[in-house]
């Protein structure tokens, strides 16, 4: 099969798998769940709120805790993310079920490149498997905090590109 064929049926395959769990947390009426997951839903939707103000990094609100700094513990990064795809389906809950599904193809497509790059297409099984991984889904659906699984979803594209930095012996210095 020729390479980008193969790359391209390996993309499809991945967006089919996330928005299979999207539609399955969907179609389900999964209540999020996890001892995080409503604060880190009260944030994105204050920050989509803020966002349709024009206040594009609101610091503080006094609606939780009698006053308190939003993202003073955890990075915004995640919570914009929530805030796009709420803003393309008006539902923070709908906005979650789309994000499970995105955070699946995210570290899904870490693998691909690993396995792209390596030549190996076992890679690929590992993409599947790595989001169903226990602590992966302890993190997600037990914790329920949404920005240790967006960096968890990102950590095979790290990989992927650090040892492309250490294997080429490019620097990445701004001039």
């Amino acid at each position: 099969m020729k390479s980008k064929s193969k790359l391209s049926l390996q993309i499809l395959t991945g967006i089919l798998i996330g928005a299979g769990i999207g539609l399955f947390l969907a179609l389900r009426e999964l209540t999020p769940v996890g001892n995080d997951i409503f604060g880190h839903l009260y944030k994105a939707e204050i920050l989509y709120d803020n966002l349709k103000a024009g206040n594009f990094y609101p610091l503080y609100t006094t609606e939780w805790y009698n006053g308190i700094q939003l993202f003073r513990y955890w990075p915004i990064f995640t919570y914009y993310i929530l805030a796009l795809i709420q803003f393309l389906t008006k539902d923070v809950v709908l906005a979650y079920y789309v994000f499970a599904g995105l955070t699946f193809f995210i570290s899904y497509l870490g693998f691909v490149m690993i396995g792209r790059r390596e030549g190996k297409s076992f890679f690929v099984v590992l993409g599947v498997l790595y989001w169903f991984l226990p602590d992966n889904l302890r993190v997600f659906f037990g914790e329920g905090n949404l920005s240790r699984v967006m960096i968890y979803a990102m950590l095979p594209l790290f990989f992927y590109f650090y040892t492309n930095l250490l294997e080429q012996k490019k620097h990445f210095l701004v001039t």
